[in-house]
């Protein structure tokens, strides 16, 4: 809608601006003698806008036999940041939904464990799920899975894969489920 607005105001502005210009060759160019006359035609489309495609998969499923799986969230290439200077996809939440976890040691050598809670819904039983962040350090709500600048190259995807195991051992049946929820932050 901000495209079009722009976009229909520059077009007016155009117009307006090209029946002055007719007019005042008409009036003011009014002796006999040869006579001329210069007009700019500026047509501007305003810059190019915000546009940006992030795959973060509906759905991650857990091998069966191992309790590994793999989720990857891509920046698809191509991006542009034009209205914004810095895009970034984070998980959101933080310890109010009990995706991280503070391990023992206290003071800076304090170490925080991602995890999350797979629920069973028939028996409310529940598996401990790790979040393997690739070594980017300690995984928290803030921690920038993926992080551009509009001077950043936009000519390849941009990726980040979380691993995810399951530290118990495994059930002989049942279905266990959990969110994980994304953020997009711009600035």
């Amino acid at each position: 809608m901000k495209i079009f607005k722009k976009t229909l105001a520059i077009a007016m502005v155009l117009c307006l601006a090209l029946g002055c210009l007719a007019a005042q060759a008409v009036t003011e160019l009014t002796e006999s003698t040869e006579a001329t006359a210069q007009t700019q035609v500026v047509l501007d489309l305003g810059e190019q806008p915000t546009s940006y495609t992030i795959v973060i998969p509906s759905q991650v499923t857990i091998d069966p036999a191992t309790g590994k799986g793999n989720g990857t969230i891509t920046l698809k290439s191509g991006f542009v940041l034009t209205d914004v200077t810095s895009l970034k996809v984070r998980m959101t939440g933080g310890y109010t939904e009990g995706h991280f976890s503070q391990g023992q040691g206290g003071g800076a050598s304090t170490t925080y464990e991602a995890y999350m809670m797979l629920k069973n819904t028939e028996n409310d039983s529940q598996l401990k799920c790790e979040i393997d962040h690739q070594g980017i350090g300690n995984l928290m709500y803030t921690t920038d899975l993926i992080s551009v600048t509009n001077q950043t190259s936009n000519t390849e995807d941009k990726s980040h894969t979380l691993r995810f195991n399951i530290t118990n051992d495994l059930p002989s049946y049942g279905k266990y489920t959990g969110t994980l929820t994304f953020s997009v932050v711009t600035a």
